[in-house]
Parts: structure tokens; sequence; C-alpha cells
């Protein structure tokens, strides 16, 4: 990056309009982008309200876009023709013709136990396939010409989320509504910067995705090496050992170790605080309507150890995590034990 663009962004930091900018209600932007209101960009479009109980992964005349997909399993769009696992509807369910989604359609999820509510998702490659916009969803059409992809990237930026951030309403569970997201504004570069934008974007999400295939085989990796360098039940020796160490491992209970605490926040630590269990960081992007609700968060201290329940494919019990970053606090559904030694 050069010298001038890194002074261009520090001056947009700092509230300076560098030449060729402009100040709008969205924040410093390029003279030649707009800035348009949702209404002027997107017709709302007509949306299911069926439960997974109406859905199925072997078959049926349409395809369904649920809430829940767009919040955990797709992207800034949805490739319809390659994507696996669209669920379809049953069969005995009806279905009106004029709701289909069409190529270029936004679908944002309107509710969410946290602040991914409003993420959205954009329709590409339908062909003839028929797709409709399911359960807690808000499907809109374009009344403008986009370049693929752009809505779908703008639409997760944090340009466009932090409004949907300040318009969204609940405690556990959070949700956007049809009348809120029309006070929603939406960007505008030119067309051919639109495509550039979503090109570099695009190609990002590629290498993200070799990465994230490079870390799954070295997780398989990790996991041969846990079933092996450590004993098994009934046993003091693991298979894999480095030669210099020949004494059989020690066992203890887990309860002469550490002891169970509740130890509730009483507003010492804010929401900068909040320690995200599983990946062990500050939340950055914690959403949090009311500073009440920390008080019913644990403190957990450098060296504690929380009691992480869910289960997954890597952990089919839960899991115990240790503090490794400082003190701060978790969610209340985290068990948290404190050191005894």
């Amino acid at each position: 990056m050069n010298v001038t663009i890194t002074q261009k962004i520090e001056d947009i930091k700092n509230g300076i309009v560098p030449n060729g900018y402009k100040k709008t209600n969205l924040g410093i932007i390029p003279n030649n982008w707009d800035v348009n209101n949702f209404k002027e960009v997107f017709k709302i479009i007509s949306n299911n309200t069926l439960s997974r109980a109406n859905l199925n992964y072997i078959g049926g005349t349409f395809l369904n876009i649920h809430y829940g997909d767009i919040l955990i399993k797709y992207d800034e769009y949805l490739d319809c023709i390659n994507a696996n696992g669209i669920p379809f509807i049953n069969d005995n369910v009806k279905i009106k013709e004029e709701v289909l989604l069409q190529e270029g359609d936004i679908v944002f999820a309107d509710t969410a136990e946290d602040y991914t509510v409003g993420k959205a998702v954009e329709i590409i490659s339908t062909q003839d396939k028929k797709i409709v916009s399911g359960l807690h969803t808000i499907p809109c059409r374009p009344l403008k010409k986009f370049a693929s992809k752009w809505l779908g990237y703008f639409c997760n930026s944090d340009a466009y989320h932090k409004q949907i951030k300040l318009l969204a309403t609940g405690i556990k569970v959070t949700s956007i509504s049809k009348a809120s997201i029309l006070q929603t504004f939406i960007l505008i570069p030119s067309l051919a910067e639109q495509q550039k934008i979503a090109e570099i974007l695009e190609t990002q999400d590629k290498l993200i995705k070799l990465q994230e295939r490079l870390i799954e085989e070295y997780k398989k990796l990790k996991k041969y090496f846990l079933s092996k360098m450590f004993p098994k039940k009934g046993c003091n020796y693991p298979e894999i050992r480095f030669p210099e160490f020949t004494a059989p491992w020690e066992q203890r209970k887990f309860g002469e170790l550490y002891r169970k605490v509740s130890r509730k926040n009483d507003l010492t630590y804010g929401e900068s605080d909040i320690i995200s269990v599983a990946n062990m960081y500050y939340k950055e992007d914690s959403y949090i309507t009311d500073d009440s609700y920390l008080l019913t968060y644990n403190v957990f201290h450098l060296g504690d150890i929380a009691f992480e329940g869910n289960k997954s494919k890597d952990f089919a019990h839960g899991r115990f995590v240790e503090n490794t970053i400082g003190n701060g606090i978790v969610s209340h559904v985290f068990d948290v034990f404190e050191p005894i030694m």
C-alpha cells in the first residue's frame, strides 16, 4: 500500500474529507458513489413461514432458503447450481409460483441469537431451479442493475451491517423488521467499480477456502496426535512419546486440581471484556442492548477453565477450555472452574 493511500485512509479515520471524496450520512465516500434509501433500491417480496419439519434433503419441486442456513452455512452469495445442502420443500406443501426467487435477489435473515441478525445472501445461478425464501427471512428484489455479487458483499459489510445493528430489537433473540430495514441506506458505486470490488473479494474468498482446507488437514493430524500422545484408559504410557521421557504418567481426579466457582459480573467488566470460549479471544462484535444483561455473565480469570457443553463432530461430549488471554467474562451458559493448586 503506497503512502498516498495510507494517508487517505488515516484522513478518513480522523474525519478529514480527502480530495475527490464527500461526507454523507454513511461516512466519507468517493464523490462518484451514490447513497440511496433502501426502498429506492429494493422491493420486498413474499416469503413463507415453513419450519424444518416441512423440509427435506432428498428431493422435491421447490428449494427453500431457511434463515438458519443464511446465518451458518451460506456466504455472501449462494450459487444455486453448485451449492449442496439447500433443503427441498416437502411435495405435499403448496407453494405459489409468483414468489420464486430470481438471479440477483437478496435474502436477509431477520432473526438471530446474536449480532449476526440481518446477515444476507445474494442468489445467483438460479437457472431453472424453483427457489423460495423461507422462515424468518426478508427477500428483496433489486429495482436497479447491479454487478453480480456486489449486493451480497455490501449487505454483509460493516458499512451496512452497523445500520442493521442500530435498528435490531431484542436481548436474547434479536430481530430486524421489514419496516426497520426500509430505513437503511445502500452505497452505490458505478457498475464497473462494483464488479472490480466483487472480483477482488471473491478472490479472497477462494484463498480463504484453500486455507480452510489446509487447516482441516492439520486438525486431522492434531486429532491423530491427541489419540496417540496421551495414554489410553487403564494405561500410564502413551503410544507416541519423546525418547527422553520414560517415566509413567500420573493420574489425578479433576476435582483434586480444579473447583467450580460462581462469580457473577458486577459490571466491573464491560462489553469489550466478553471472551469467546470457542476461539479464546475478546469479542469485538458482541451485541448487548442493555448493560444489565452483563450482570448474568460469569467472571473468567486467566488460568480458569470453562466447560463448553456444545457438542460437535470433534467434541462429542463438549470440552474444557483454558483461559490463556486474561481476565474477562463469559456467558452464563458456561461453567467456570478455577485451579486449586
